[in-house]
């Protein structure tokens, strides 16, 4: 986590410093952006489902000429998936530890015009990751 917090903080200083709107939208939507999602927890899911293997068998047919298995097509769509996937990168602690503190930093260096663009980036980790079956209970609610 630390290691790709420290590649990453370059990013996140000229995020938090640069004038030019273009050079922010892009540094968001080509790197961080595609990072948080990759990286988001799973559910899971019971991929033996009858079901729901004969509806993708269906529409792999139309894809690829029925040439090859969906699993072989899910497995492979998985590897090739696994472009921006760090198994010790955890979202919610990367965007309270970093993000945030970067937003609410008050160094000199950090333009207050782009507080809000990392606020909702902030807002955009956050609510990547699914909520809870159940919510935790604090100590006195036990």
């Amino acid at each position: 986590m630390e290691n790709i917090s420290e590649l990453l903080q370059p990013f996140l200083k000229a995020l938090a410093c640069i004038q030019n709107k273009e050079v922010k939208e892009r540094i968001i939507e080509n790197i961080f952006k595609p990072l948080l999602e990759n990286n988001k927890t799973q559910p899971e899911s019971n991929s033996s489902d009858e079901e729901e293997l004969a509806k993708q068998e269906h529409y792999y047919r139309h894809v690829d000429g029925g040439k090859m298995h969906p699993r072989t097509v899910r497995e492979i769509k998985a590897m090739l998936d696994q472009k921006y996937v760090f198994n010790a990168f955890n979202i919610l602690i990367y965007a309270q530890n970093f993000i945030l503190r970067m937003a609410s930093s008050t160094k000199a260096f950090v333009n207050e015009a782009n507080r809000d663009e990392l606020y909702k980036l902030y807002d955009f980790a956050i609510q990547l990751e699914p909520k809870p079956e159940r919510e935790e209970l604090t100590f006195t609610q036990q």
